[in-house]
């Protein structure tokens, strides 16, 4: 609820056509954890050590590639395989 709001219609809907009440793109996946969760208490940082050291960002790998808090955290709650997919900024259901 924390993230995506109380999202009653999106959990009662047996089609799973019926988006979250709160959607992040990719660009705004850190920046919202790092509201609840900011970097001075980021808990087991050895653990994110490799991504707190000597970044631009805390989230930018070697390679370039961005790191997001999402790649770890909250996979108890995703589906592996969406069939169904929205546009976050606005909620509509985009074609397959």
């Amino acid at each position: 609820e924390r993230c995506h709001g109380e999202s009653e219609r999106h959990r009662s809907d047996e089609d799973n056509i019926t988006p979250p009440e709160i959607m992040y793109p990719k660009a705004k996946i850190n920046p919202t954890c790092m509201m609840c969760h900011p970097r001075g208490k980021i808990k087991h940082v050895s653990l994110h050590a490799s991504f707190l050291a000597g970044a631009e960002t805390i989230f930018d790998k070697p390679n370039g590639q961005k790191q997001y808090c999402t790649d770890c955290h909250g996979k108890d709650h995703r589906i592996n395989v969406r069939t169904i997919r929205w546009n976050k900024a606005t909620g509509e259901l985009l074609e397959k």
